[in-house]
């Protein structure tokens, strides 16, 4: 059963460096960029082979005010959300937030790789959402070391 509840984005609104303490930040309604200087790690070949490190990534998406026929959705409606995601080398990601308020979460480490972001909302009838629209991550848009 669809609810058929309306997000107008979702955003990735920071990528944080790891252990190292540089860092960069972006946010885009597609997708994420990296202004990082460009490093480089000296390999076997003597050829120079930019490095990624993983990142913390934070997602943010509004409450949804609005159902798909165009009716008030109340917050005390809204039970919580659903982050699907997932990377080209790793399994299918589900977390669970209970919290109707929420609108932030924070994947810590996630390791240099291709993402997609995918937001679902339910409601207190266990009714769940149309995906909001996806939000993909590059490799190239992690941190250097």
């Amino acid at each position: 059963m669809y609810c058929k509840f309306i997000f107008s984005y979702i955003a990735i609104i920071a990528l944080l460096s790891g252990c190292s303490g540089g860092g960069s930040s972006g946010s885009s309604d597609t997708d994420s960029s990296s202004s990082i200087n460009n490093s480089t790690v000296s390999a076997s070949t003597s050829a120079e082979v930019p490095v990624r490190q993983a990142a913390n990534v934070v997602l943010s998406w509004p409450i949804p005010a609005k159902r798909e026929d165009g009716s008030a959705l109340p917050l005390a409606s809204i039970s919580g959300y659903e982050i699907t995601y997932q990377g080209s080398v790793t399994q299918l990601h589900i977390i669970n937030i209970q919290d109707p308020q929420t609108t932030l979460f924070q994947l810590s480490a996630l390791a240099p790789d291709h993402y997609e972001f995918v937001i679902f909302a339910y409601d207190t009838n266990n009714a769940v959402s149309q995906p909001s629209p996806t939000v993909t991550l590059k490799p190239e848009d992690f941190p250097m070391l």
